[in-house]
């Protein structure tokens, strides 16, 4: 009886409102013996401009739901967007660049109500430098024209997270040893290869606005849940860069053009334990992801609590440390202590899309 209800309610009812969207119902009907077809909504198809004999795609999207493509042959539209300058600070304006290349455009126009100055024209190939694809083609006294040259298909968002995680670890890996071993030219090495992972950090967060916009460039299998959690770890990882290049930073101010190491002989081998412990944090939260393993995740949250205990007893050696050594040499620990933390909060995503599927 509730199974006849509910059929007879879909025969009456061809749309309901769920939170703020009006849903379209179609009841599933049997055509040749085992074929399932619906309609589809005729404001829809006039949206579209679907017509009889058209071909759609159909996309696999979160679930058991699935998202229609009444385009899927169709070239992508070059997005352009123009920006006019007048007395706008370079530094802004370069931000401003960043945000319209994550956000999907594929030309860029820069003019000026009078001549471009300098400080703009280095802000425009700062930006170039900085960003994979941008390159500047046509250019004259008040106007710059920007042109995405990248195929944004070729760069998938597993294999851009993980390139990122490898310069990261890497990163962290250098910048733990350069402190052991009072080595003031990796440092700077290290601080040099944070732009790298910004670079691949814009463009993972460009590639991820473009599968929300346009589902139908969702690459290697992943839905928009799953591409969710690799921008998240993404993020993370690029956060984590970030400590690595702080630690290598206090390092070269601390060793000005010393090459010994202002730290105690004690104050080292505390940092250097709690280094080896974020190097496997960081390894054992990113495997976790990759491979749904619940236990390795978890492992890396339980190890917080003995990475402080680290960072602790390694704050304690600081007692004999000079008045201005004192707030670097904590820096530096901070870093590696934030690093772990983020570690863990990778370890939680992993965990947190186990239990999607």
């Amino acid at each position: 009886m509730e199974k006849e209800n509910s059929v007879s309610f879909l025969k009456a009812v061809k749309h309901i409102k769920v939170g703020w969207f009006m849903v379209d119902l179609r009841r599933v009907q049997k055509t040749g013996g085992s074929t399932l077809i619906i309609s589809l909504p005729k404001r829809w198809t006039e949206a579209t401009g679907t017509q009889n004999g058209d071909t759609l795609a159909i996309i696999p999207g979160d679930k058991d739901t699935l998202i229609l493509d009444p385009h899927p042959n169709e070239k992508p539209i070059l997005r352009e967007k123009h920006i006019v300058l007048e007395d706008d600070d370079p530094e802004h304006f370069f931000r401003r660049l960043i945000a319209v290349y994550i956000n999907g455009y594929d030309t860029i126009k820069v003019t000026m109500t009078s001549s471009m100055g300098p400080e703009m024209r280095s802000a425009i190939r700062k930006f170039t430098r900085m960003v994979i694809g941008p390159e500047i083609t046509e250019e004259d006294i008040n106007s710059v024209h920007i042109r995405d040259l990248s195929d944004s298909g070729s760069f998938g968002i597993k294999s851009v997270v993980r390139r990122i995680f490898r310069i990261t670890y890497s990163m962290v890996n250098d910048a733990l040893d350069a402190v052991k071993n009072a080595d003031g030219e990796l440092s700077r090495d290290v601080v040099s290869r944070d732009t790298e992972v910004d670079r691949l950090y814009w463009l993972l967060f460009k590639q991820y606005n473009i599968i929300l916009k346009k589902p139908r460039y969702q690459q290697e299998g992943l839905n928009a849940e799953e591409s969710l959690n690799y921008f998240l770890v993404g993020r993370i990882l690029e956060r984590v860069a970030d400590h690595g290049r702080n630690i290598s930073n206090q390092m070269v101010n601390l060793l000005g053009k010393k090459k010994r190491s202002p730290l105690t002989k004690q104050t080292v081998e505390r940092f250097a334990e709690a280094g080896e412990l974020v190097l496997a944090m960081l390894d054992n939260a990113f495997e976790s992801f990759l491979m749904n393993d619940m236990m390795q995740a978890n492992q890396t949250i339980d190890s917080c609590l003995v990475l402080k205990e680290k960072i602790s007893n390694g704050i304690e050696t600081l007692g004999s440390s000079k008045p201005g050594m004192l707030v670097p040499i904590s820096g530096i620990f901070d870093s590696v202590k934030r690093a772990g933390m983020y570690a863990s909060d990778i370890a939680e995503i992993a965990i947190n899309s186990m239990e999607q599927k």
